[in-house]
Formats: structure tokens, sequence, C-alpha cells
């Protein structure tokens, strides 16, 4: 749809929508990292576009508040460099064209002794008794490396965290649905039901979740038989495994331990990164 109003937007090419739509563009550039940074991005995506410099400031302070809502959204940690407005415009400012310095190492005359006779480390001023390692031309290479590790190991368990996340509230809600209908439906006591779950699921996990499924029974109006669920606890269960409440139980059991998971190593990847990113800074001081 974004490219169908691009295209449309030429007609119009001072219009808001226009400007909007090329920051729009400008973060996408960004985000993606297409440009190198934001600056770069907007640079790129008005090139062509016979801006003036008050839309040439417009389109980058748009895009810096679309930058801001799409690198902070869902909790996500992103730092990230506003576009310059300045550096946008200066960009596009009429530059006088520089004449390249012509290349002489061709106009002297070859060296008269033969190759073997030159002395490379006199040739380029260095000793040959010189055995230490050159110094480092990025010396912060290591911890940047470092950084970039740990940023793509917290963006891959916050995924896998919202995933988790995003599918627990349908798993329980189902779980609920089956526990309604075999109490109600089905005539069978919440305590024979617990029993059922508790037998393919953990203890602390079948008490807690049928607590739960119990206390909205009773909320939407359920009355539960005080002499049917006394009956139920002397009574023995004979389990079905097969039976679509207890599957529901033992997924939503595994989906809850799968979201405890990933908010664990999601907690020790943030720690990574935190560490990674003090690193690096304590370096490039």
């Amino acid at each position: 749809m974004d490219l169908v109003k691009l295209a449309d937007s030429f007609k119009r090419q001072n219009s808001s929508e226009h400007l909007q739509l090329l920051a729009k563009r400008a973060v996408g550039r960004f985000v993606s990292k297409e440009s190198g940074n934001l600056t770069a991005a907007v640079t790129e995506s008005v090139r062509g576009e016979g801006l003036n410099k008050d839309q040439l400031r417009r389109v980058s302070e748009m895009a810096n508040q679309a930058a801001w809502k799409e690198t902070f959204s869902e909790d996500r940690k992103v730092n990230f460099e506003p576009a310059n407005q300045d550096h946008v415009i200066e960009s596009f400012s009429e530059k006088a064209p520089e004449a390249a310095s012509a290349n002489t190492d061709y106009l002297m005359e070859p060296p008269s002794a033969p190759a073997a006779d030159i002395d490379l480390h006199e040739a380029f001023g260095v000793s040959a008794d010189d055995k230490g390692a050159y110094p480092s031309v990025n010396p912060i290479r290591s911890e940047q490396d470092g950084v970039d590790k740990a940023a793509a190991a917290l963006n891959l368990t916050q995924h896998a965290l919202r995933v988790a996340e995003r599918a627990l509230p349908e798993a329980a809600e189902d779980f609920y649905k089956q526990v309604k209908q075999a109490h109600l439906m089905e005539g069978h006591a919440l305590t024979k039901v617990a029993k059922a779950v508790a037998s393919v699921t953990g203890d602390a996990f079948s008490k807690k979740a049928m607590y739960s499924a119990a206390r909205r029974l009773v909320k939407e109006g359920t009355r539960p038989s005080r002499k049917a669920e006394k009956l139920a606890m002397v009574q023995l269960v004979i389990v079905n495994t097969d039976h679509e409440l207890l599957r529901s139980a033992s997924r939503l059991e595994k989906l809850a331990q799968s979201v405890a998971h990933a908010r664990a190593q999601n907690r020790e990847t943030e720690l990574a990164y935190s560490v990674a990113v003090q690193s690096l800074k304590l370096k490039a001081r």
C-alpha cells in the first residue's frame, strides 16, 4: 500500500503525506540495515526528490519520530543516533568539483639496481629486527563484535518469549473450556477433574490451574455441589489420558514451562548484552 501511495505522490511532491512516506522509507532502510545510520537512510531516501531545505528538515524530523516508535516498540532496548538535519541538507548543497591529484609514481625513472638488491625494509621504513605485532586498526573491534553477538542473542530470546507468551492465553482459555464442559456438561465434580489433571501434570501446576478455573466458574455463576465434591475426594479416579481435557492440561503445562524458560533465557541475554555494552564503553574511553 505504501508503494502505491508513494507512486501516486509524485504528482504532489510538496504534500505532507509524501514527506511522511519518504520518512517511512528512510526508517525502513535504517531498520533493515540497508543504511549505516538514520542520517544516511534519510539522505538516500530523498535523493532525486528535488526537496528544498525546509522539506528536507521536515523529513528528517518525521524520520526521527518514526524511528523512535519503531525501535522502542515491544520493550526492545535499541539505541540509535537521530538523523542530523544539517548533514542531510549539506549533502545536497552545491559543491565545487575538486581536481584529482596526478599520480606521479610513473613519472620517475625505475631504479637501476636489480630487484634482488633492493632492501625492502629500508624502502618501507621498517627495521628487519622488529618482530613486534603491528597496532590494531580498530582496537575495540573485539568488543564491538561482542555487542553485536549479544544483541543478536537478545533479539532471538525476545522473539521466542513473545511467541510463547502470545500462545499462552489461548491454551489457558482452551483448558478452562474443557474443565467447564467436564463439570457442567459431563457432570464430573471439580475434585475429580483436579485428580485427573494431577495425574498428567505436576502437582504445583495442577493445583494452580484448577484453582484458577474453579474461581472463574464460581465468578460466572456456577455453584459446585459440596456433597458431590466430598464424595469425589474418596472415590477412585480411572484416568483416560486420551481425554481432550487432559491433553489440554498437558499442553498448557508445557507452554507455561516454555514461557518460564524463555523468560529466564531473556534475563540472561539482557545481562550479557548489558555487560558487553559496558565493556565496549570502557574500552572506547
